[in-house]
């Protein structure tokens, strides 16, 4: 097929979709369903606004299914004829093959149109952890361009693109088996609903407990369009550490390295935005906080095990906000050996291994564990001592305030 016959075969069925702060593009499914990047929606449960080359136009559709693992979100279904069959073989390319990007990249018309680019397959990446494959392009991508198309020259559905990497000018792709497989296990009743941000109660005045030095209080700020003035105030007995963060790994801490009394974030706001502010503390006592904003803020709710076993199983969690940690309470015999490892696509995950109040891990680890994108975390350690360890989950990109944590 000519490129002209590759766009205009599957450009009818590819959405531009906007939410609430992101904006991407979509693939129609054969049943109505939208599949798309999660990270073009979250933390939006729906998509604004979904708009297709014709005009045809839906509004507050939302979101099903998440699988945040793998980077993906369904959303609809919404009443249209067509929509594309993922199959569920696996594709088998030489490399070389000449290929397709379908989508929305710097899209910013109000009529949005889809384009198209072209390159060649130049590698297949097989992630062991997760346990699919990635198609490896150097067709060119941007911002926009998450949840597009992959095509190949002859009309075959490929995968959905979702990482960029600009500056060594190649792009990657879901390959289309895995997408199958993930599109029909999220669609099942007990399907994947996992969310990264899951946002509860909305207030001004907060006294929440936090338990010891690894724990972490977090809330959603939705900031509006004309901007607001903001300031936080959270005091406690134990020495406090209060951050306001923006997803792109922002930070305006304050810590005045004191313990007990007040710390306070003031700042001026533009927006629309969406913002994190963290409290947390270098002690390792239960302490109430007293937490006092000035602009309604809601508390972040995560949903991960407070404790891990050594049985050889996989645990799931997520980096629910930026700055997130993730701790585990495991116990372990003296002499007791211990190996971890940890992946993520979306992250640069780090492993640390902590006893008792000693300030130094027992072990701790960034990039040995090799993975699709070299950034997994691996590590082996030895107990020195019997009794309760805290396991800890990081992201080397966006740490947060206190980066000894990792």
């Amino acid at each position: 097929m000519t490129p002209s016959q590759v766009f205009n075969a599957f450009s009818p069925e590819l959405a531009f979709v906007e939410s609430e702060f992101w904006a991407g593009s979509a693939i129609l499914l054969e049943d109505g369903h939208l599949l798309t990047n999660a990270h073009v929606l979250t933390p939006s449960t729906a998509a604004e606004r979904v708009v297709f080359p014709d005009g045809q136009e839906f509004f507050d559709v939302p979101v099903v299914a998440w699988d945040w693992v793998l980077d993906i979100a369904l959303l609809g279904p919404v009443e249209r004829d067509g929509g594309l069959l993922i199959p569920a073989e696996e594709q088998t390319l030489e490399i070389g093959t000449e290929v397709f990007l379908i989508g929305y990249p710097g899209e910013v018309d109000s009529s949005p149109q889809p384009s198209i680019t072209r390159g060649i397959l130049s590698r297949v990446r097989e992630s062991e952890t997760g346990g699919v494959r990635y198609l490896q392009t150097d067709a060119a991508i941007a911002g926009g361009q998450s949840g597009g198309l992959l095509a190949s020259e002859l009309g075959e559905v490929l995968g959905l693109s979702g990482f960029a990497f600009t500056e060594a000018g190649f792009g990657m792709a879901l390959a289309s088996d895995d997408l199958r497989n993930a599109i029909d296990s999220m669609l099942e009743p007990s399907g994947d609903d996992y969310r990264p941000v899951v946002v509860g109660q909305t207030s001004k005045s907060w006294t929440p407990e936090l338990e010891g030095y690894f724990d972490q209080k977090a809330f959603a700020l939705k900031v509006p369009a004309e901007g607001i003035s903001f300031v936080a105030d959270a005091y406690a007995y134990s020495d406090l550490v209060l951050t306001l963060a923006d997803y792109f790994g922002g930070f305006d801490s304050a810590d005045d390295y004191i313990e007990g009394g007040t710390e306070q974030v003031e700042i001026e706001l533009f927006g629309p935005n969406y913002l994190f502010l963290i409290v947390e503390q270098f002690d390792v006592t239960t302490e109430e906080i007293v937490l006092e904003t000035s602009w309604p803020v809601s508390l972040i709710e995560e949903n991960e095990p407070d404790t891990i076993q050594t049985d050889g199983k996989v645990a799931r969690g997520a980096f629910d906000f930026v700055g997130d940690y993730d701790a585990y309470k495991i116990d372990l015999n003296e002499g007791q050996s211990l190996t971890a490892h940890a992946t993520s696509l979306l992250a640069d995950v780090v492993l640390g291994l902590w006893f008792g109040t000693d300030p130094d891990p027992v072990g701790e680890d960034d990039d040995s564990g090799g993975g699709i994108w070299g950034t997994d975390a691996k590590m082996a350690v030895t107990a020195p001592a019997s009794g309760t360890y805290i396991l800890t989950v990081s992201d080397a990109l966006l740490g947060g305030a206190k980066q000894g944590t990792s």
